[in-house]
């Protein structure tokens, strides 16, 4: 369960409303409402007043995971590093370099994410690139130019 539903539940819990607990905090009732929504989380100061007034300690509203996460917003979560644009490049290069076309699309593949934002075009990418590299390598390597 969410701090955001834990918090929701025991405010409801002892019956009362978003108003009232933000006045009782001296705040405005959009940040309650927003804790409630995990648009934001409360600062340390708040959550403590927040166990007094809804009679719960900090454990039961798993403060323990968050504060662990190092994370006071959502928004500043880390995110990870999205490579399509880096990969792409390199899968282009390999599209007009033959022999450097069958090998670099094995290390994209590799390095292809799934949290990347073109993972599956740069699977299908990297298939066409060595298809149409072995291909183009074939091509090079018979052209009768090279027996002379």
């Amino acid at each position: 369960m969410t701090l955001a539903i834990l918090l929701k539940n025991a405010r409801k819990k002892i019956g009362l409303s978003q108003s009232e607990v933000a006045e009782m905090l001296n705040i405005s009732r959009q940040s309650v409402s927003n804790w409630e929504n995990e648009r934001a989380y409360p600062d340390i100061d708040n959550l403590l007043l927040l166990g007094e007034i809804y009679k719960i300690s900090l454990d039961e509203l798993n403060l323990k995971n968050k504060l662990m996460e190092g994370t006071t917003y959502p928004e500043h979560k880390i995110k990870p590093k999205d490579e399509s644009a880096l990969l792409g490049i390199f899968l282009l290069i390999g599209f007009f370099i033959p022999f450097f076309g069958v090998i670099a699309p094995f290390f994209i593949l590799y390095k292809n994410k799934k949290t990347n934002a073109f993972y599956y075009v740069i699977i299908v990418a990297s298939i066409c690139c060595i298809i149409f590299s072995i291909f183009s390598s074939f091509v090079i390597l018979n052209n009768p130019f090279w027996y002379r």
